[in-house]
């Protein structure tokens, strides 16, 4: 009988963390990125909130680009034609681009990469990075990047 008394104590502990991380998620992607899109009005996912800002922001970005590594410099050069700049990695990463002069080679990309901060989402919560794009975004590969563009 006292198993069966741990096992459901432990049930609600885990459900209650795994309900506060999401609720956390939401609110750590609404805080990086709540001035540049309009997302008080929207659904933002608890589950996946870098998805549904990939919904949104493909509808409010005035320009949107899919990244290669045959694109990425030019694309990154185009970012200081704009006021904001957002770049995620399918449903996993989200990235403030916050200085576009700012810059450091990489070699993988053969690009000038961008200081920015964002998220990485891990198992069931979301990792703070603060530092060069190419440290963020990770190695050129077949995962969807788009960079969103905002006047």
């Amino acid at each position: 009988m006292r198993i069966y008394k741990t096992l459901i104590i432990l049930c609600f502990v885990f459900t209650f963390q795994l309900v506060s991380a999401q609720s956390d998620m939401t609110s750590q992607i609404k805080n990086l990125v709540g001035d540049i899109i309009d997302i008080h009005n929207e659904n933002i996912s608890k589950q996946n909130p870098i998805k549904s800002i990939n919904d949104i922001a493909k509808r409010e970005a005035d320009t949107l680009i899919y990244i290669t590594k045959k694109n990425i410099s030019s694309a990154l050069e185009k970012t200081k034609e704009y006021k904001y700049a957002i770049l995620t990695v399918n449903n996993h990463t989200i990235v403030r681009i916050t200085d576009p002069k700012h810059t450091v080679l990489s070699g993988l990309w053969a690009a000038k990469m961008p200081y920015g901060k964002g998220y990485v989402k891990k198992n069931i919560k979301l990792t703070f990075y603060e530092n060069h794009l190419n440290y963020i975004i990770g190695i050129p590969d077949k995962q969807t990047r788009r960079l969103f563009l905002f006047k």
